[in-house]
């Protein structure tokens, strides 16, 4: 499994690399806050670099099933302190078209976070550890991966 605290799309080139030695039969790719703090406004930028990463993954990875989540919303409670969450559904609404024209799979949890608030660490915007096998469950039930055996 390649993952990395903290990564942006600008960052990612050695978890894509890693990715691809491994060649999963499954990807998650999940670039959320800290990439929407990096482009702002600039959502065309940040679909281009994203839309980037996927056709590399598709090229040598032709037979992986890529799903792309949307960017988590940050405690309603914060949105005033980060300006740029303004531009989240935008960037999801971008995001899902970027998926549908690509043939990759789209996710949202949101869901999750709306229904636990309690979750948010004290930033506001991060998740704590209650949220994390919730979203794992999640994941491997879209995925068909919570049936393997």
């Amino acid at each position: 499994m390649q993952s990395e605290i903290g990564i942006s799309l600008y960052s990612s080139e050695n978890v894509i690399a890693g990715t691809e030695w491994l060649m999963p039969s499954t990807i998650f790719l999940t670039f959320s806050a800290n990439n929407i703090l990096s482009y702002d406004q600039y959502v065309d930028s940040f679909i281009s670099d994203y839309t980037d990463i996927i056709n590399r993954l598709k090229a040598n990875i032709p037979y992986a099933r890529i799903y792309v989540q949307g960017i988590l919303p940050c405690d309603p409670a914060f949105v005033d302190e980060y300006p740029y969450y303004h531009y989240r559904d935008e960037y999801n609404a971008r995001l899902e078209e970027m998926c549908n024209d690509l043939g990759v799979n789209y996710f949202d949890v949101s869901f999750i976070l709306e229904a636990h608030p309690d979750i948010y660490s004290d930033d506001g915007i991060h998740p704590r550890w209650p949220f994390y096998p919730l979203w794992l469950t999640y994941m491997a039930e879209i995925s068909g991966l919570a049936e393997v055996k």
